[in-house]
């Protein structure tokens, strides 16, 4: 089993290659179990997100993520695949005025989850041009580029921290229709997924 995760910040196309790619998995006969997003979930739950979100959101996203992924794992897939990782949450205490986390409790917490149950690949996506409103996406330009600065703080110390520089791919493609093949070309050539 490997577990993939789609990292970065909002309008960066991660969920529909993450579904393009379960397609692809799926038709070479590889068994994917996908971990949702959950900041939708905690939007539907009342927590605040985006701009507005607080210390106690991110929690409830980082437990809710780390409980989704564990859940994933006993399914025996071949593949896991995640639509966003823990780090993001770092990301939004970081970049967020409501957010207080003085003693960084939430990286504590995250690190610890990652130094247990890592990710194989981190698959990282920047924005794209075109932010769709959906009723829960921020479409503030200047808000997506907070985040995606402190996604590259974030990833920066991470790598540093865990040595793990060969896991993360940043994404080449900015054609939605060949991202998903690009992530399907990366895993057959790492030797993650197998090439026939």
């Amino acid at each position: 089993m490997i577990k993939i995760g789609f990292y970065g910040v909002h309008g960066g196309s991660k969920s529909a290659t993450l579904y393009g790619v379960a397609h692809l998995l799926k038709c070479r006969g590889i068994s994917v179990e996908i971990v949702k997003e959950t900041a939708k979930e905690a939007f539907k739950c009342g927590f605040p997100i985006n701009k507005d979100t607080t210390l106690e959101t991110q929690l409830w996203i980082l437990v809710s993520q780390i409980k989704n992924e564990l859940e994933a794992e006993r399914s025996k897939a071949d593949v896991i695949l995640c639509d966003r990782t823990v780090l993001d949450q770092i990301i939004y205490t970081k970049a967020s005025p409501n957010v207080n986390d003085p003693f960084d409790h939430l990286r504590g917490m995250t690190y610890g989850y990652m130094a247990t149950k890592p990710y194989d690949k981190i698959f990282i996506f920047s924005p794209l041009d075109n932010l769709e409103e959906d009723g829960v996406r921020e479409i503030d330009k200047e808000w997506q580029k907070i985040i995606e600065h402190y996604s590259k703080t974030v990833i920066g110390h991470f790598l540093t921290c865990f040595s793990v520089y060969r896991t993360v791919y940043y994404m080449q493609s900015k054609d939605k229709e060949r991202m998903a093949q690009e992530v399907f070309d990366v895993l057959v050539k790492e030797g993650l997924i197998p090439s026939k």
